[in-house]
């Protein structure tokens, strides 16, 4: 796309409501949209879809990724209560996620090897393991990796995670990085599973 064009794209897509900003990448085609934490995502996401489509953007010739701020605002979801890091005398850490739903609260338990890698990946898959309980195992999903990337001088933790069961899908979550690291590795987690988690928690009650 030209330069003008991706330029038309951002001032439209910035007054979308919860966009706080839009980053270009004229070069690659990108275009990374950071929402606000209150942001709904598929509202977000549908009115991106429009946005194209009424500036007559083919489906696929850009490349677009929504990153949410860190918060906790689809509580209707599940709710991240907090990630905890322990060291134990064998030298290994665990770590624990919870989360909690309804009321009720679900743990995830891991133990790893101290070291911020392995930690930042044990925290994800804590995540994926109290997502596990809280829908019974019914979702079926597998932590396929996680990882910070450096885009438009951001740092983003960006999670990748994949369903086994049902229909098999490829997921992909991601929010800007906070202070903590773990914390930041469980709200990808989130962020990439809200949608699949929603639908299934909202009509399992």
């Amino acid at each position: 796309m030209e330069t003008s064009a991706l330029e038309e794209l951002r001032s439209r897509l910035e007054s979308l409501e919860g966009a706080q900003r839009v980053l270009l990448d004229a070069t690659r085609d990108e275009v990374w949209i950071v929402g606000r934490p209150d942001a709904g995502r598929l509202r977000l996401e549908a009115a991106v879809q429009d946005a194209l489509a009424e500036l007559g953007i083919q489906p696929g010739s850009v490349a677009v990724a929504i990153v949410r701020l860190p918060g906790e605002a689809e509580r209707q979801r599940a709710r991240f209560v907090g990630v905890t890091r322990s060291p134990g005398a064998d030298g290994r850490v665990q770590i624990r996620v919870m989360l909690e739903w309804q009321g009720q609260e679900f743990v995830g338990e891991e133990f790893t090897e101290p070291g911020l890698p392995m930690e930042t990946r044990s925290a994800a898959a804590a995540t994926v393991r109290a997502i596990a309980l809280a829908s019974n195992g019914e979702l079926s999903l597998r932590l396929t990796g996680i990882k910070p990337v450096r885009a438009f001088d951001h740092e983003i933790m960006v999670a990748s995670l994949y369903r086994v069961g049902g229909s098999h899908q490829q997921l992909i979550g991601a929010v800007l990085m906070g202070s903590d690291p773990l914390r930041t590795a469980c709200m990808a987690v989130l962020n990439g599973l809200n949608r699949i988690l929603g639908n299934y928690l909202n009509t399992a009650i």
